[in-house]
């Protein structure tokens, strides 16, 4: 019973860490054209 109540919560977290490391990628490749464009920031 317990087992199948962490499963969701577990689904949730996995999602949870695809999303933040997607938006890394992006904050990470916008950084990189930000610093390559030399914007003065």
């Amino acid at each position: 019973m317990s087992v199948f109540e962490r499963v969701p919560g577990f689904f949730v977290l996995a999602r949870l860490l695809s999303l933040l490391a997607s938006f890394a990628d992006k904050l990470a490749a916008i950084s990189l054209t930000i610093s390559a464009q030399g914007c003065s920031y």
